[in-house]
């Protein structure tokens, strides 16, 4: 007998175990059977009967077995035949009942319609066939009733329109119609709308698991139906936001129509809606639906529920648009004539189950009477007319374009800072000052001699401190105070004290009783005036002020007389300015920037910058001045690269300069991604001629040109000799900050897909190893992309700081105009879930182990949370092992974190992470986002990792796993796991997320877990030790074979493969 078995008798004694499968020989625990009887199903349940092989002969070994009356039987397969056959159904005649018994004693025969999910087909029942004339109306319907005479019998209605052809057999006839009696009912029909020609139907009645009872079969006329058509009708008065959430399985749904808003040309299982009440004018529906395959939702005019109906609007739905928790619906508007408020759901799948949620949409009609907006119909939201709107009704903000809109702006915040509303109200317990949204903590905040370093506020009302307790724009928190980012370059700039010299602190302020040298504004001397010295200061400062007063007088005249000025701020220096076409073997190099007949004034750019590195997206600038020495004219060009990884912009780029004149040049520079540019050579290129005609052309010539045919380079050739043709590098000095937006062409990649997974390849970043995961945006529209893409900006903006042993870091991330790659790193061995189900990987892991690597999720789970982060994905293909033995350090780290609420609910709605549910809290269905929905997840992987199996496996669908949940079904929890972890189990997955312990009250749990493992020594009887050594060595190889640099591409080079397939 199995060990496992002998270990719950023993510990059985005595105690009663409920088994609710009635082919359970001996219960040891509940819903755990020791053994099923024979023609039963030999697991744990006893439930099922034994399937038979459809594709072979009946026999010894492939017998018929069928539950009857709650037992298996083995029945007499004689007369069975394998394939559909109807031969010898019994005619109906219109509204005559027709009776017949179901008994044990019936040959079993193949039905009509049946789920894809099953192998035995067989049920008791009896063929029928109805022959419909042609009709002279389109309201021509097959109303189907019938009856049992025993309560919660399950029995089925299944039509076709297929004839038997005995050359020609088949088991799968085309499954026409469908219903399936619902628990506790007695009645049930299916209302068929039929072609007007008519026609020939076979109906089979009958069940899958058979009971004593008697059935009655009628067809009937629709006034006689008419009862059982159900239309639900939905009173709109005075309803807000949602007015229906109501779970609809086909399957039990006996109604069938025509869409009169598609040309699909038979009938399809359907519902009717039907809305009563005074509706709101403009009033806009959205339709929602959370199964897509295959529908099709119906706005129509009828006269009643057997129509006639008038197509007013259709929408036919795609699986790719919805998720599980769907923002896309189908948008009506709603008349204020009854007749018109009728909408259909049709579907193909006779099986479905979906959620149809109705609601209200764009309120206050988006207030497109005052030039609000409009009501989108894909994103079933308002769409404000510009950024003077908002709020989920388009209503006039109270602050935009830094214009107050509303004359009482006391107490309020300007819209657009934190925490500020459309109505310009604080939010979130913030408090409004100078127009701010100002938290306690901040507002309490005062700075005092013992600074802690882990407090990030300035305190309010200190030098360049916002009212929301941050440093204003070009100054960074050091030690409680705002210090000007070019504090430390050695120069003075404007708001310091001091530079770098003596008695000047790391703030650029003098030290206590010591001031500004102003002979040397970088520098700090002792306070010591005299009344001589002040005098004088005085008398020196009133001539300053006059002579600041004639040159700025002096200034606005120049000014006022040149219209050519033109402000730094006038500059579109973010813009991409053209190509410029250069062959450097046909030129000069000057490589000092001189030569007699023009010379730069110098050629090393730093930007101003010393010491430090030039910060993402801040635009820096540099001025040089170009001579021109020579008697004749010069067209200088700054050769522009054509790269996406940062961004010069020259001042002029290119001009023509006169004899004997000088040229002065602003160069821009902003920083994209991290990458080098220290060193970087920028061209400049010049040519010297006596007719500024022809430098003209030459100028257009070349311009917007990458590459030249052979008649051009041989004409730009010529052009070039003829004039005093020369270039000279501007050389750049300096180091971008490092940042998580990489450099693509520093990152390789190997093509193969790593295993497992789905869009990760293996990488090498800076001769790291590195997993790439790509998040695919090109079936997606600009505004999801960019909307996508500004959310994931923001959120792993956060991951910057985030280290731990425990947590998989994130290197960086490219983004492209088609998709975002994330950059993460690489550990040799495979994800949890290659090897924790023992059907997919034949590997047993030991207790302890098990213990370690959710005490390893726990521990990164936890730190994500101290850090204001959530995971909101976890699973074990998230649960990346760093070992197999539990004598490692870390034997396990999480990945795939999707840092936010606002990231989460985006790309849920794209259609990312989405799958099996089963790992997903209940609340994360009404979109709270809390630390305890992790707690939950963890859970859940942890009991598939003890016992090896998946959750839920009972269950078919998404739908199903879902709605399980949220009922407050939970995995069984039963021996083998020790209580202790039984009762950990249950307090995680509480359907009260307030009821659930956070990670620091779980850790010491765990730690004693894993304490006392070695008295369960039991529960590694079959732990596949040499499997585990063989994974580990086979993991470390591929590990070492793909991770090779010859064996990668280019990141580059691979998008150009990817756009090109």
């Amino acid at each position: 007998m199995n060990p496992l078995i002998i270990l719950l008798l023993f510990i059985k004694n005595g105690v009663t175990f409920n088994c609710s499968g009635s082919g359970c020989i001996n219960c040891i625990g509940d819903e755990l059977c020791e053994k099923c009887k024979d023609g039963y199903e030999q697991t744990t349940s006893c439930f099922n009967c034994m399937i038979v092989n459809p594709f072979q002969a009946f026999s010894e070994s492939n017998p018929l077995y069928m539950m009857f009356n709650s037992e298996c039987l083995q029945v007499n397969t004689e007369n069975v035949k394998r394939y559909w056959d109807p031969r010898g159904a019994e005619e109906l005649i219109k509204n005559k009942e027709v009776q017949f018994k179901i008994t044990n004693t019936m040959i079993p025969a193949f039905g009509i319609c049946e789920n894809k999910d099953t192998n035995n087909r067989y049920k008791y029942g009896k063929y029928f066939h109805y022959t419909i004339p042609k009709s002279t109306t389109t309201q021509n319907y097959l109303n189907v009733l019938v009856k049992s005479d025993t309560p919660s019998v399950n029995f089925r209605i299944e039509i076709t329109t297929d004839e038997f052809d005995p050359n020609k057999l088949t088991d799968s006839p085309k499954c026409f119609a469908l219903y399936v009696l619902g628990t506790s009912k007695t009645t049930g029909f299916i209302s068929l709308r039929v072609p007007q020609e008519g026609g020939h139907y076979y109906l089979f009645v009958g069940m899958k698991r058979g009971v004593d009872c008697t059935l009655t079969v009628s067809i009937v006329d629709n006034e006689i139906i008419s009862p059982y058509y159900q239309v639900q009708e939905i009173d709109i008065n005075n309803y807000e936001g949602e007015i229906m959430s109501h779970t609809v399985d086909f399957s039990s749904i006996g109604t069938y129509d025509y869409s009169v808003c598609s040309s699909i040309p038979m009938a399809l299982k359907m519902i009717r809606l039907h809305l009563k009440g005074k509706v709101k004018q403009g009033m806009r529906l959205s339709l929602e639906s959370t199964n897509g395959d295959g529908q099709i939702f119906e706005h129509s005019r009828c006269e009643s529920k057997f129509g006639p109906c008038n197509c007013i609007e259709g929408f036919r739905t795609r699986r790719d648009i919805w998720s599980l928790n769907g923002q896309h619906g189908n948008i009506f508007s709603v008349d204020e004539h009854e007749e018109l408020r009728w909408f259909s759901l049709f579907t193909t799948d006779v099986f479905m189950k979906t959620t149809l949620v109705m609601k209200y949409i764009c309120p206050n009609g988006c207030n497109q009477n005052i030039g609000g907006g409009q009501c989108s119909t894909i994103l079933s939201q308002c769409i404000c007319t510009d950024e003077r709107y908002g709020g989920d009704d388009c209503h006039l903000l109270c602050y935009s374009k830094e214009k107050w809109t509303i004359s009482d702006t006391n107490g309020k915040c300007k819209y657009g800072v934190e925490n500020c509303d459309t109505y310009c109200e604080c939010q979130n317990n913030t408090i409004a000052d100078q127009f701010y949204c100002v938290t306690q903590e901040c507002w309490n905040y005062k700075r005092n001699e013992s600074y802690n370093e882990n407090i990030t506020f300035c305190e309010r009302g200190s030098s360049h401190c916002l009212p929301t307790c941050e440093c204003e724009k070009g100054y960074s928190l050091i030690e409680g105070y705002c210090v000007s980012d070019l504090c430390g370059n050695g120069i003075y700039d404007n708001g310091e004290e001091c530079d770098e010299k003596g008695y000047c602190t790391k703030f650029c302020t003098c030290e206590e009783g010591y001031e500004q040298d102003i002979n040397d504004l970088t520098h700090c001397v002792h306070k010591a005036i005299s009344m001589t010295e002040l005098i004088s200061i005085i008398v020196g400062g009133i001539i300053l002020l006059l002579a600041i007063i004639i040159i700025l007088c002096s200034i606005l005249i120049l000014v006022f007389a040149r219209n050519s000025y033109t402000r730094l701020s006038d500059i579109p220096f973010k813009e991409k300015q053209p190509y410029y076409y250069i062959n450097k073997t046909l030129l000069k190099e000057q490589k000092d920037g001189n030569n007699s007949s023009f010379h730069f004034d110098h050629i090393i750019i730093t930007f101003g910058l010393k010491n430090k590195n030039i910060k993402l997206e801040d635009t820096r600038y540099e001025t040089f001045i170009l001579n021109n020495t020579s008697n004749e004219f010069m067209l200088f060009i700054v050769h522009i690269p054509d790269t996406n990884k940062f961004t010069f912009y020259s001042y002029p780029q290119t001009k023509i300069i006169l004899p004997k004149a000088k040229q002065k040049i602003i160069l821009f520079f902003t920083a994209h991604c991290t990458t080098t540019i220290e060193n970087y050579n920028l061209i400049v290129s010049c040519y010297q001629f006596n007719n500024k005609e022809i430098l003209s052309h030459f100028e257009e010539f070349i311009k917007n040109k990458h590459s030249l045919d052979e008649k051009e380079f041989k004409l730009y050739s010529e052009m070039v000799n003829q004039m005093k043709s020369s270039y000279c590098n501007l050389i750049i000095k300096g180091e971008i900050e490092t940042s998580l937006i990489i450099d693509q062409d520093e990152l390789l990649i190997n093509q193969g897909i790593i295993e497992g997974s789905k869009r990760r390849h293996l990488g090498l970043y800076h001769n790291i190893l590195v997993c790439i995961k790509q998040i695919n945006l090109d079936s997606y529209q600009l505004e999801q992309r960019q909307k996508l893409k500004a959310l994931f900006q923001r959120s792993t903006s956060l991951l910057k700081n985030i280290r731990s042993p425990y947590v998989v870091s994130t290197i960086g991330y490219i983004m492209s105009e088609e998709s975002i790659s994330i950059i993460n790193a690489l550990y040799p061995l495979r994800s949890l879930d290659l090897c924790m189900y023992y059907e997919k990987s034949n590997i047993v892991l030991p207790y302890k182990l098990k213990l370690k690597i959710m005490r390893d999720v726990e521990c990164g789970l936890h730190y994500l949370h101290e850090s204001k982060l959530l995971h909101n994905n976890l699973k074990p293909s998230n649960i990346i092992l760093n070992s197999l033995f539990d004598t490692t350090n870390t034997v396990a780290l999480i990945t795939d974190y999707r840092v936010t609420k606002e990231l989460s609910e985006e790309m849920e709605n794209f259609g990312y992470f989405i799958g099996n549910p089963k790992y997903d809290a209940p609340e994360l269905y009404n979109n709270v986002f809390v630390p305890e929905s992790d707690v939950f997840s963890f859970s859940i992987v942890f009991w598939e990792l003890f016992y090896g199996i998946h959750a839920f496996s009972d269950l078919k669908t998404t739908y199903d796993i879902k709605s399980s949940i949220i009922a407050g079904k939970r995995p069984e929890l039963k021996l083998p796991m020790p209580q202790e972890l039984q009762n950990l189990l249950e307090q995680c997955w509480n359907n009260d997320y307030h009821e659930r312990p956070l990670f620091n009250i779980i850790n010491p749990q765990l730690t004693k877990l894993i304490d006392s493992s070695e008295q369960h020594q039991d529960l590694d009887i079959n732990v596949t030790t040499q499997k585990i050594k063989d994974v580990f060595e086979e993991d470390i190889q591929i590990f070492e074979k793909h991770g090779k640099k010859k064996t990668m591409i280019s990141f580059s080079e691979y998008q150009k493969i990817e756009e090109k397939s």
